[in-house]
């Protein structure tokens, strides 16, 4: 068999996968498998080409550990849609009244809104959204 082909067939599959995870892991073994797959091409016996795959793709995962943890640190998880809502100052534009439900516009839409404590809140009131239960913020009552 020419186990060159098997190689070539390792390293392709490799950088597929690569491309279709996030990260950047498994193309070390991709090339580990590539450089394997030249060694048979040229008549290398079976060890070496494991021997080869081995130590060069250890050696790319350990030495370029330390700078792809860099350029693929997560930062801080962005928020959107209702996730961005808490925190955000919203308008009142129809009346909160005690223990029911008015309205509000945050970040150009506009919510159902309860009071946190129940108290009511007139219209043209600025407040903050505490959080998002079901359909409705709920906004803490200005002081």
């Amino acid at each position: 068999m020419q186990y060159w082909i098997g190689w070539a067939i390792v390293a392709v599959i490799c950088v597929i996968a690569e491309i279709m995870t996030e990260g950047f892991f498994i193309v070390w073994f991709g090339l580990g498998a590539g450089v394997s797959a030249l060694a048979a091409y040229f008549g290398a016996s079976l060890a070496w080409q494991f021997t080869l795959f081995i130590g060069i793709s250890a050696a790319l995962v350990l030495s370029t550990k330390k700078l792809t943890a860099q350029v693929f640190k997560r930062g801080q998880e962005l928020k959107t849609n209702i996730n961005a809502l808490p925190g955000s100052m919203a308008l009142v534009t129809e009346t909160i009244p005690e223990q029911g439900s008015g309205m509000v516009k945050v970040n150009g839409e506009i919510w159902a809104a309860k009071s946190n404590d129940g108290s009511r809140i007139p219209a043209g009131v600025t407040v903050k959204v505490l959080r998002v239960v079901g359909v409705h913020v709920i906004v803490d009552s200005p002081e």
